[in-house]
């Protein structure tokens, strides 16, 4: 009886279902975007290679690398024309991040140096 009522709910459901026109077709996509984000890198503060790769002498210790930073990036794309489902533009993005490790200030003379790390990257997009 359980299964007989359960198929009659489902079944009115169904039929007295309708279409959903309440939503407005989306814009159009503009032809020129902008697009900009905050970004947190994190630099590896736990490579002993990564140290010894710095042309410091002497090398540089694990408690001096950074860590994680601050950045941005930014793209622009010029969007030409949309053919059915497919959007044909150019366009390009850039990012730049910053870390930087001050040693603690402390009574005695510190062996620790302050370190900065940055990453820039540029590419172009179709």
């Amino acid at each position: 009886m359980r299964y007989l009522a359960l198929i009659c709910v489902a079944a009115g459901s169904i039929a007295g279902a309708g279409t959903a026109s309440a939503q407005d077709p989306p814009p159009p996509i503009p032809r020129f975007v902008v697009d900009l984000h905050a970004t947190v890198p994190v630099f590896p503060n736990d490579l002993q290679q990564l140290a010894d790769s710095r042309s410091e002498t002497p090398p540089l210790t694990l408690t001096e690398l950074p860590g994680w930073g601050l950045g941005a990036q930014a793209g622009v794309h010029l969007y030409f024309f949309t053919w059915k489902a497919l959007t044909v533009g150019v366009g390009g993005e850039a990012m730049v991040a910053r870390a930087h490790s001050t040693p603690p200030e402390s009574t005695t003379p510190s062996t620790l140096r302050p370190v900065d790390e940055r990453f820039v990257s540029a590419s172009p997009q179709l």
